[in-house]
């Protein structure tokens, strides 16, 4: 394999986010093979003409004509729309010379992406074709909050959810008829090795360009707790951690701030505006651009995401471990998925056992136990933290395990 051709429906102009991050890190391992990466979009038309924008030696980004817009309501019905995308990707590829031993990676598991490039480019084309499974697109539409002002399109709304779900379970089932799969935690692995037997496991990865850290910023009598992530309770816990520390600063003995930075439904960030009026050692920092975090994780004592268990974080790996713990800033979550395979409590980091709804006493309990530790113990966690990412989510640790894989 010389040639990478990634399947994705990423914004260019918005590049950021865990999904153009993992594939950069893909990338970067692949460089170390010589393998050049070329990046699609479906938000662009490939049909009258296109552009190469060069983000470093291998990579390339192919900007289409023209940019596509869309409503995202029901995508999962926007089968015309991929399959004419998808067809611009393989004439493309094709046509290009200079693209040599070509190998697909689709990085969107959305069901009209993978029916129609197992349909098209495998079936069709007999190409090779590959996918990563880092979350059940079921869990997503399980977990998806309906926020829409229209009682109507929230009923409508309400009523295509059971067909969503479907949809997601069908999109998930046909992982299983690609050339290989990438899955990001050892439940993946178990779900699909029975019937996938090309598969291998990649977990987090993280590229090191986090500045260091400095202590000195730290006042002695404020303890500044960080969450980076989305606004809502069912992916990490943020709810129940704004509980919890209301809770503990309730004893006039503590001094805790909690930031918040992140994106979410309408009716969640303004739920979080409320607090932070009632509760001044809240603040909402809006949402911050991907390049703009790991200089930001450094300003705290402490980085939480306490994670509930659902089908969603079941068979996920946040990529917020690996950034966190790179940071070399002490972390807090749960043992959900694969965190307890690379996290130990009071060594390299802070677990708690994790559950369907968060224990807030636990939880409580929990943070006054890491507020009682001195601040070269919490340090000392910090910088174990930050030797656990480099040694097992290092992009370049895996340049020959993906490289052999998608060869």
């Amino acid at each position: 394999m010389n040639t990478l051709i990634v399947i994705t429906d990423f914004d260019f102009d918005y590049l950021s986010g865990a999904g153009y991050s993992r594939i950069m890190c893909y990338a970067l391992a692949l460089a170390k093979k010589n393998v050049q990466v070329k990046i699609f979009s479906s938000k662009y038309c490939y049909s009258s003409s296109f552009k190469e924008e060069r983000l470093n030696e291998n990579t390339v980004l192919l900007k289409g004509g023209e940019k596509i817009h869309y409503k995202t309501t029901f995508e999962e019905f926007h089968f015309l729309r991929i399959y004419r995308y998808i067809k611009s990707v393989y004439h493309l590829s094709q046509i290009k010379s200079k693209y040599k031993n070509l190998s697909y990676f689709v990085y969107q598991t959305k069901l009209p992406y993978t029916l129609l490039s197992i349909l098209y480019l495998k079936i069709i084309k007999k190409c090779k074709v590959f996918i990563e499974k880092n979350e059940l697109q079921t869990a997503i539409a399980k977990n998806k909050l309906i926020d829409n002002t229209s009682l109507f399109n929230r009923a409508l709304l309400m009523l295509y959810k059971p067909i969503n779900v479907s949809l997601g379970f069908i999109a998930d089932i046909l992982a299983i008829w690609f050339n290989g799969i990438i899955v990001i935690s050892t439940n993946f692995e178990k779900k699909y090795k029975r019937f996938q037997k090309n598969i291998i496991r990649i977990p987090i990865l993280v590229n090191n360009t986090v500045s260091h850290r400095i202590i000195s910023r730290h006042k002695e009598n404020i303890f500044k707790i960080g969450y980076f992530g989305w606004i809502g309770e069912s992916k990490d816990g943020l709810f129940s951690l704004i509980k919890a520390v209301i809770n503990i600063n309730s004893n006039i003995n503590h001094n805790i701030i909690l930031h918040i930075f992140g994106s979410g439904p309408r009716i969640n960030i303004f739920k979080i505006k409320e607090l932070c009026v009632q509760h001044k050692f809240i603040i909402y920092g809006g949402h911050l651009e991907s390049k703009s975090v790991a200089n930001k994780l450094i300003e705290y004592n402490l980085l939480a995401f306490p994670r509930p268990i659902n089908l969603q974080t079941k068979y996920g790996f946040s990529t917020k471990l690996a950034e966190f713990l790179i940071s070399g800033v002490p972390l807090l979550t749960t043992s959900v998925s694969d965190n307890s395979l690379f996290i130990r409590d009071g060594e390299n980091g802070f677990l708690l056992e994790a559950r369907k709804k968060i224990d807030i006493n636990s939880l409580v309990e929990k943070l006054e136990e890491i507020l009682a530790l001195d601040r070269n113990t919490l340090l000392r966690i910090g910088e174990k933290g930050k030797e656990t990412a480099l040694q097992n989510f290092n992009p370049l640790t895996y340049s020959d395990k993906i490289y052999s894989f998608l060869a």
